[in-house]
């Protein structure tokens, strides 16, 4: 893809700074950008090739991703750019350090990272921007967000999820002081944001409107929770909001996770191709949360009715599996820290965060390309109206198989 002329200079300043503060040198030549219009809503990526002299060794070359915030003033108010990046380089920075730290203290000989390596930041406002990994280049492959999940792939997160929740609770009890520091940097970015949770509260509704209008006889239960849901939203967001901040169990999240959030490395076998290794990226909307809410997105928004009529039990099982093995390798008590009845607790009481994410998500993973919004059309008004239009009738089946799921598991709607 083409990349324009503003979107170029400012590539350019920020390889500049590159060749100062990291001794990376970009061929400017070689840039292309990654991601297709609807792909990634509050970023703009270019793939690159670098070089480096290091002492004593050759010419190293690299294979990197610019993440760069949106420059358009109407964009990145609605999408409060600032935050969200601000937000994705502390935790590059800071929380994924400590991450690898609390590791290494506690014995762990195989290190558990599944983030892209880091290289440099820019918060200056306007060229805001993250340097990592191209991690297609080692192998990974990104999640298709426009299908539901495979089994497969959706047992490796949920033992990638566990794995990282249980670093926050060694965190919290054997560094306390750094979770607290880390806690009064993660606030809720996303809910807590007037003009993107005003703006999710418009679109909610009206696309729960829209798929109670599709419910048929026998459908009767659904439309209700789901109108019960919509009707109450205003109510519950802020209030569960507020104690999924202040929740005793809470940990680091990463707040956003759908399969395009997702990166898969894959064996193939006689037989089949199974996901083996899972890097997570776009931690913009990372904050401290019960670990409910991270299972509850990804469960929600990436998977179907009949992955989770046969493996929703499992799943969370897995998770829980994952959580408590890899806690105690990090010498702590999961029945202590985190019980697996708190944790089935959780998973009811803050279902409703969920559905919401899924009711907006899922209908922007069912755009195509060509339905993304313009430039010309960033207003909150023209946004709410291209995001609140269906082209796809899938979407209405998912979230009606949800709402039906949610009756049977026994959890709430407000």
């Amino acid at each position: 893809m083409s990349i324009e002329q503003d979107g170029r200079q400012r590539i350019l300043r920020l390889i500049n700074k590159l060749k100062i503060e990291a001794n990376i040198f970009i061929d400017d030549r070689v840039l292309a950008s990654v991601t297709n219009p609807g792909e990634n809503w509050v970023g703009e990526l270019y793939r690159v090739k670098a070089t480096a002299n290091e002492k004593g060794k050759t010419r190293i070359e690299y294979s990197l991703i610019l993440k760069m915030a949106p420059s358009d003033l109407s964009y990145r108010r609605v999408f409060n750019a600032t935050s969200l990046f601000h937000r994705e380089i502390y935790f590059y920075d800071k929380i994924i350090p400590e991450l690898m730290e609390i590791q290494r203290e506690r014995g762990i000989k195989t290190i558990f990272q599944p983030f892209p390596k880091f290289y440099l930041s820019s918060k200056e406002y306007l060229e805001e921007a993250i340097v990592m990994d191209d991690m297609r280049a080692k192998g990974f492959i990104v999640g298709n967000h426009r299908r539901p999940v495979d089994y497969e792939t959706a047992l490796l997160v949920m033992k990638t999820l566990g794995k990282f929740n249980a670093l926050s609770f060694a965190i919290r009890e054997y560094k306390p002081e750094v979770y607290e520091e880390i806690k009064s940097n993660c606030e809720d970015n996303f809910l807590n944001s007037p003009a993107q949770y005003t703006m999710m509260g418009k679109l909610n509704l009206n696309l729960s409107k829209q798929t109670i209008a599709t419910c048929g006889p026998g459908d009767e239960k659904i439309a209700e929770s789901i109108n019960k849901f919509a009707e109450n939203l205003s109510f519950t967001f802020p209030d569960l909001a507020f104690q999924q901040e202040h929740e005793d169990y809470g940990v680091i999240t990463h707040g956003d996770c759908q399969t395009r959030n997702f990166l898969f490395k894959y064996r193939t076998t006689s037989t089949c191709t199974i996901p083996e290794e899972c890097c997570m990226i776009d931690t913009q909307i990372s904050r401290i949360a019960s670990p409910a809410l991270d299972i509850l997105f990804f469960v929600f928004v990436n998977t179907d009715k009949g992955l989770r009529s046969s493996h929703y039990d499992e799943l969370i099982e897995e998770y829980y599996k994952s959580f408590s093995t890899f806690l105690r390798e990090l010498e702590c008590d999961p029945e202590t820290l985190f019980p697996f009845t708190v944790l089935q607790s959780h998973l009811r009481k803050f279902a409703p965060i969920g559905f919401g994410f899924a009711t907006w998500v899922v209908a922007l993973n069912y755009k195509k390309p060509e339905e993304a919004p313009r430039k010309d059309e960033l207003s909150e008004e023209s946004l709410l109206k291209n995001f609140s239009t269906i082209n796809d009738g899938r979407y209405f089946e998912r979230m009606k198989d949800l709402a039906k799921d949610m009756v049977d598991y026994g959890y709430n709607f407000c």
